[in-house]
């Protein structure tokens, strides 16, 4: 285990975040998680309070104010957790050669495109199945129009998406709320 104090790390051209081609505007839900692109040019840049390498499990784990940047796009957590596949001997950390399985953010997640927002307490990003989860206290918005739910799961071969709401308890409906305004998206 190797313990790194970060305050910026950049890989170039690391293949980060498969959450779709960037487009100008959202049409859908998982348009709406767009912005960071594993075809991308722009780099990405992370910042954190400090870097964790597990090398015998294959994971970097960014602790403490996780900002990561690409083009226009940002997310933000607490704890970013990067599951990579083996890049070879001496390597420490994902590197540009090496695939990525997974990315894991945890607590206070938010991602930021232009007028896209989204947040939730979890987010799971599978590059294997290309499937994008995000749970607690979902928030969708795009300008004025606003969706939440308690868990996402967006598909990004089928271009479907699935907004689901907590069962109901005595303190909340249990139901999936939305606000749409007419023209609220432009």
């Amino acid at each position: 285990m190797r313990v790194l104090p970060m305050r910026w790390l950049s890989w170039v051209p690391l293949a980060f975040f498969a959450l779709g081609a960037s487009i100008a505007s959202a049409q859908t839900l998982a348009d709406g998680l767009s912005g960071f692109s594993q075809e991308a040019d722009d780099p990405i840049e992370i910042e954190a309070d400090n870097l964790e390498v597990l090398d015998a499990q294959n994971v970097a784990i960014f602790r403490g104010n996780v900002e990561v940047v690409q083009g226009t796009a940002t997310l933000s957590t607490r704890e970013l957790r990067v599951h990579y596949q083996s890049g070879g001997e001496g390597a420490i950390g994902p590197t540009s050669n090496q695939g990525l399985r997974l990315l894991e953010a945890f607590g206070a997640v938010e991602i930021r495109s232009e007028d896209q927002y989204a947040a939730g307490e979890e987010a799971r990003f599978d590059f294997i199945t290309e499937i994008i989860t995000l749970t607690g206290s979902v928030i969708l918005q795009q300008g004025e129009n606003l969706v939440r739910g308690q868990q996402l799961v967006v598909d990004l071969n089928s271009r479907e998406s699935r907004l689901d709401a907590a069962p109901s308890t005595s303190s909340g409906s249990g139901r999936v709320t939305g606000v749409f305004v007419p023209g609220g998206a432009q």
